[in-house]
């Protein structure tokens, strides 16, 4: 993650390895608060404060993208070319000829 020089504290920007993303929301107040976990430091940003009841959310975690094994999918099976979907009768003249 590059972290800009107002999110480090240096005089310049870093590259630090992102750990995890964390959202958080207050329960009785409507103030967030994300928290970037680096592989130097952490993160915060928002006013909400840490220590009241809150709810949070993982955005991302290299743990989980670490663990994520991609499967393929199985394809959806393919329509028999000859099947009607709609009865002859109920066409008009015109379309048949």
């Amino acid at each position: 993650m590059m972290c800009p020089p107002t999110l480090s504290r240096s005089g310049q920007w870093t590259l630090e390895d992102l750990i995890q993303i964390t959202c958080f929301e207050g329960l009785y107040t409507d103030e967030t608060a994300v928290v970037y976990r680096t592989s130097q430091d952490v993160y915060k940003i928002g006013e909400l404060d840490l220590r009241k009841k809150k709810t949070s959310r993982v955005w991302f975690s290299k743990k989980r993208v670490e663990n994520h094994r991609p499967r393929i999918s199985e394809s959806p099976p393919k329509p028999d070319p000859h099947r009607m979907y709609a009865p002859l009768y109920m066409k008009s003249e015109s379309a048949l000829k």
